[in-house]
């Protein structure tokens, strides 16, 4: 997934960002990540993805390409963060 191309990051009324999808089944739906933690494996994730807008009439919880859709997203918004980390103490 790429920022500003299949999704973009769009300023909430909480100070934080919401996701607005630009691409696929799901454009124009607007979502934020909820809690997100390393499951007891250790090994895997755990988060939530909290629908704020969806023009998209869909039970989201049990659509298996929503959660990859959002696992995707999260994975390439974790790399952009490191890639910046990197950069600044680079510099």
């Amino acid at each position: 997934m790429i920022e500003n191309e299949d999704y973009e990051l769009v300023p909430n009324e909480n100070d934080g960002w919401d996701i607005k999808l630009l691409t696929g089944d799901f454009a124009e739906t607007i979502f934020n990540f909820g809690a997100i933690k390393v499951a007891d494996d250790g090994e895997t994730m755990k988060y939530s993805a909290d629908i704020v807008y969806s023009p998209v009439d869909e039970n989201f919880d049990e659509n298996l390409e929503w959660h990859q859709l959002t696992g995707s997203i999260l994975l390439s918004i974790m790399e952009q963060m490191i890639k910046n980390e990197a950069k600044t103490i680079e510099s």
